[in-house]
């Protein structure tokens, strides 16, 4: 399991998952085994040191002892560190909404700034992939830069990178008001300013209607499982076509008020070293739809897994958890923002190499003829197309922290120009966008952002735009806009015509 991952210098994976155990949290690994969480111990031989129930099971505590751990664990005891497992800023906790404290009265710390992740347009979809385990875990190549999330941690504004999402299931990990919920979801973050920060934003799960994520999530356990020979329950880091928009697919739908306090991993080594952020609106999911995380934990682990994959309550001790509210960015307009009102933008223009199909050939045509958003190029019959021009410009707006972003050229490629060659999933194409930030952003900081995108954000499978991957990144004077793009258009597409 991704758990055994947590390991020595693997800390950030330490969150991929968390087990349940003492009611009180200190009791030893021996008392766990009658505590009723325990089933047949056995190895899972994929993993290193073994999977194992009744090590993996418990509520760690720094009381035990190394003959228990080595007993138990079938491996030496400085495998599982567990020195900060009785430590006073431990997680979970309950959350009393009545008792959550004024932000203003925090010393050093506030609250999460979504920024470009509070939008829809903000996805990551760059080498996705999926552990078909009790967790769940989904990982992806992590942003370095752009629009991403902040937190000021003691005068210094940290930006955070998302690096993977997982799940708790039948028994949520945190509590709110002392109620259990059915399943809630963890969106780790590290800090690219601190190596030892991280965040992690909670989400739980009501009973309710299936959730739309949950069920793409499921078809491509499905589909990984019935196409490829080389996967099957247990599989970890298994490749899939898929795009997390942190907005749509993790955070509430209604309110984004959350409760933000200073707590730990809920796995060894325990570290506290984690800015919780639990909303405290529940998503939905179905009855048959957590049965699907059963199915998956005891196909994956035979005779040994247990439903559940939850710490138990820790002490709040002495901490105050405080009340916040997050936070969404506006997903209307067509990713231009305000940027027709900056007087001296600063402006950045990236081209990207490009496979289209589809939608997205069909965009790239009417683009190379002159079709624009403001000059009614778009007619009744070209939505599908002016819609995907739109969420093109849109993801760039909020994956850079631009204040606007517009596509200023698409052309198809020809075998014949060398550029890349065709295949049955499309052709060949090269776009540019255009980035604007305020004036006040030097441009080696502008550039900084753009570079820092996961191209693939960008693209969108379901419309044909694929293959993602950014070549040039140029400054180019404020004042040039659509008028050049429609001039660099004609003349490629004149050359494509010779």
């Amino acid at each position: 399991m991704a758990r055994l991952a947590l390991l020595g210098a693997a800390l950030l994976c330490a969150l991929a998952v968390s087990t349940q155990g003492s009611p009180e949290g200190h009791g030893t690994k021996t008392e766990m085994m009658g505590a009723g969480r325990l089933l047949q111990q056995g190895p899972h031989t994929n993993s290193d040191p073994p999977y194992n129930y009744n090590c993996h099971g418990f509520d760690w505590a720094a009381s035990s002892s190394s003959a228990e751990i080595t007993e138990l664990c079938d491996s030496p005891a400085s495998s599982f560190p567990v020195a900060d497992c009785d430590g006073d800023m431990q997680s979970p906790i309950n959350i009393v909404t009545s008792e959550l404290a004024d932000p203003t009265d925090r010393s050093g710390v506030s609250g999460i700034n979504l920024r470009g992740m509070g939008s829809s347009d903000f996805v990551l979809r760059s080498n996705v992939k999926l552990n078909i385990e009790q967790d769940m875990k989904i990982s992806w190549d992590a942003p370095t830069s752009g629009n991403l999330p902040t937190i000021m941690i003691d005068g210094t504004e940290q930006r955070f990178q998302p690096i993977q999402l997982y799940f708790h299931h039948f028994a949520s990990e945190h509590t709110i008001n002392g109620q259990l919920y059915p399943l809630d979801a963890h969106l780790v973050m590290a800090s690219l300013d601190d190596p030892n920060q991280l965040a992690v934003i909670g989400t739980m799960y009501k009973y309710g209607n299936g959730d739309d994520f949950l069920a793409r999530l499921f078809g491509k356990v499905e589909d990984a499982l019935e196409e490829r020979d080389d996967v099957s329950y247990g599989s970890k880091e298994v490749p899939i076509d898929m795009e997390i928009s942190p907005k749509d697919h993790v955070l509430p739908q209604s309110s984004l008020e959350y409760a933000g306090y200073d707590g730990s991993l809920t796995t060894p080594p325990c570290s506290e070293v984690v800015k919780w952020h639990v909303f405290t609106s529940p998503r939905t999911i179905s009855i048959d739809q957590l049965k699907t995380f059963e199915r998956v934990s005891f196909n994956a682990h035979p005779n040994e897994a247990i439903p559940t994959n939850n710490r138990v309550i820790q002490p709040l001790g002495t901490r105050a958890v405080y009340r916040y509210e997050a936070t969404a960015m506006d997903d209307s307009g067509d990713g231009t923002g305000n940027a027709d009102e900056l007087s001296s933008p600063t402006t950045v223009t990236a081209t990207y190499d490009i496979m289209v199909s589809g939608t997205a050939s069909s965009l790239a045509d009417m683009f190379n003829n002159g079709a624009r958003l403001d000059n009614g190029g778009f007619g009744p019959d070209d939505q599908a197309e002016a819609d995907l021009l739109r969420q093109i410009q849109r993801r760039a707006r909020a994956n850079s922290g631009a204040e606007g972003a517009e596509v200023v050229r698409m052309m198809k490629f020809t075998a014949a120009l060398g550029r890349r060659r065709l295949n049955q999933q499309g052709a060949a194409a090269e776009m540019d966008i255009r980035y604007y930030f305020e004036g006040s952003t030097d441009q080696e900081e502008a550039t900084s952002a753009v570079n820092g995108m996961n191209p693939s954000s960008l693209g969108s499978s379901s419309s044909g735009l694929t293959d993602v991957q950014q070549t040039e990144v140029t400054s180019s004077a404020s004042s040039l806009r659509a008028g050049l793009g429609l001039v660099v258009a004609a003349f490629f597409g004149a050359a494509l015509a010779l």
